[in-house]
């Protein structure tokens, strides 16, 4: 009801606004939505609604982003993401480490693990909005979107880094744990089912179109349809879902075939 009012005149976007509204909902002022109500499996059922509501934006920021931009950006993006990573996940665990001495440095990056990546909903604070329009120029707001989306997927391998190194009794076993699973199984796998999945969508939505099989806004409303469809799919297969939805949007190229850029920001809204 006052959203379009914040945006307008005090340049405060939904992200905000949602985060407040959820606060005055939540069980610690009015009650009316507690997730500990919904009985003994509330924190796995809280898992996966957060599970569709990350890959969903992931899918979201794939539409907005131009055609291959993950591919020609690859060099810049790896420079941006890995370093800030690393780097971020080493100091993290160590401010844990001075607040609880009690758990062990490798607990401590195992925490680090998540809290290291950059939220993509909480980045549509920065790149969203019409003061980001107005002041944020469109290759930093482009930038800092794809940033987001591909960190959230690639923290899988500092996870699991810290988690092969504590369960495993040697180093090296550790290690080719973490090749394996960590990275070749988890992220590329996951990486590589999005693409295949997107594309194959893509060619199928393409064709109903041609035939008068679908109208536009069914066509549209079928991306995010897909985006939960892949999440199942993926993470049912223990890979990574996160960047699967965003691989099956971005890398097949399948922000041609919505041909205006009225019907992206539909996508973004409906999503």
């Amino acid at each position: 009801m006052f959203s379009l009012l914040a945006k307008e005149k005090i340049y405060v976007n939904e992200v905000v606004l949602g985060t407040f509204f959820g606060i005055l909902m939540g069980p610690h002022f009015a009650g009316i939505f507690d997730p500990r109500a919904w009985g003994p499996h509330s924190d796995a059922i809280t898992l996966e609604i957060m599970r569709i509501v990350l890959a969903t934006g992931l899918f979201a920021i794939g539409v907005e982003l131009p055609k291959s931009y993950m591919a020609k950006h690859a060099k810049s993006l790896l420079y941006m993401i890995l370093p800030t990573m690393a780097i971020g996940w080493v100091i993290v665990a160590a401010i844990m480490k001075a607040i609880f001495p009690q758990l062990s440095y490798l607990s401590c990056l195992a925490i680090s693990a998540c809290l290291t990546p950059t939220d993509p909903i909480i980045c549509a604070a920065i790149v969203g909005g019409k003061f980001a329009r107005k002041h944020v120029p469109i290759n930093l707001r482009q930038l800092l979107s794809a940033e987001s989306a591909a960190n959230d997927g690639l923290a899988y391998p500092f996870l699991t880094l810290t988690l092969y190194l504590t369960l495993d009794t040697t180093s090296g076993a550790a290690m080719t744990h973490w090749i394996l699973i960590g990275w070749l199984y988890q992220v590329f796998l996951g990486v590589v089912t999005g693409a295949i999945l997107g594309l194959m969508f893509s060619h199928l939505m393409k064709f109903s179109h041609r035939r008068g099989y679908i109208d536009r806004e069914s066509y549209v409303a079928q991306y995010l349809a897909l985006s939960v469809f892949i999440t199942g799919i993926v993470s049912t297969i223990g890979s990574d879902d996160l960047l699967a939805a965003f691989a099956a949007v971005q890398f097949p190229g399948m922000v041609t075939s919505m041909s205006t850029q009225r019907e992206k920001s539909l996508l973004r809204l409906l999503i």
